[in-house]
């Protein structure tokens, strides 16, 4: 975290301390309800304290995850939830991680975890955050610093926002949240990059393979050059399909070329883009299958 800028790392020691505070608490409730029902007076009031205080605590979380969210493009800090420019600058250093973490795995593998994790935001909103580098800036502000060993030492078994580990703290911000529907823009994002990524491997894959077999090249194509050559063959303006909901439009295709409808739809939502939307890889996937047509016409 040495690479971000002071005003940053001040935000993530904040949310860090927040975090603390909330993690204390739930240890201290935990175990006054359980030890003290003999106290009626603690018994019933201590809960609603509770509660009072995680809700304070809790605005103050989410204030402070929208700031990090805001500027991590600027300081290209990663966690589950940063927005697509930060995970694309990260793609491949991750990949390379879980690549040499999982023997004999691919980047189909890796693409296909990804897209698990952002199907199920709830089992993966984690945040990392570095012992050392908050405390080098503690040091940097003459302030006490954090005793993360004692707090490694003597951390609460059971389910907690907050696990320390050897090098850092992983913060489960998902009970921090109430919604996720600030993020949904980046889990879009997200996923379809992931799938441009599947198409492009395959696409890749392919072009080797074929190089043996020339003569079936041009015909082996992605989802999104599938999609492009049934809309120039004017599939989606017959009659028959032009009234058609595109999910179902999708789901009849899944069925007929034996892939993923959900990838299907969004090629077919990709007709509608300008072509800046769409990116360079699929004005590639445009040429191809116009060579097809042109071969075709021969």
């Amino acid at each position: 975290m040495s690479k971000y800028s002071m005003p940053f790392i001040a935000k993530i020691h904040h949310f860090l301390k927040v975090c603390l505070v909330i993690n204390k608490l739930e240890i201290d409730h935990n175990y006054s309800y359980n030890y003290t029902q003999n106290s009626c007076r603690i018994y019933y009031s201590l809960p609603n304290h509770y509660k009072i205080e995680i809700e304070k605590l809790n605005q103050t979380t989410d204030v402070l995850l929208r700031y990090i969210y805001q500027k991590s493009i600027q300081e290209n800090f990663y966690f589950f939830d940063c927005p697509s420019q930060v995970y694309t600058n990260h793609y491949e250093n991750r990949k390379q991680i879980f690549l040499k973490k999982h023997i004999d795995s691919t980047e189909i593998d890796f693409i296909e975890s990804e897209l698990h994790s952002l199907q199920q935001p709830k089992q993966y909103q984690m945040l990392r955050i570095n012992y050392k580098c908050i405390n080098k800036f503690l040091s940097k502000k003459n302030k006490e610093l954090i005793n993360f060993d004692y707090l490694k030492n003597n951390q609460n078994a059971g389910e907690s926002i907050i696990r320390f580990n050897n090098k850092s703290a992983t913060v489960n911000y998902s009970q921090l949240i109430k919604t996720n529907d600030k993020w949904k823009y980046s889990y879009n994002k997200k996923i379809a990059f992931l799938n441009n990524r599947l198409d492009e491997f395959r696409d890749d894959n392919t072009s080797t393979t074929l190089q043996v077999k020339e003569s079936k090249k041009e015909y082996q194509l992605t989802t999104n050059q599938t999609i492009i050559l049934l809309d120039s063959t004017g599939f989606f303006s017959n009659p028959v399909f032009e009234n058609v909901s595109k999910r179902r439009q999708s789901n009849l295709l899944g069925e007929i070329l034996q892939r993923n409808s959900t990838k299907i739809n969004e090629s077919i939502g990709k007709l509608e883009n300008s072509p800046k939307e769409n990116g360079k890889n699929y004005q590639k996937d445009i040429t191809k299958v116009e060579q097809i047509i042109n071969n075709l016409r021969k």
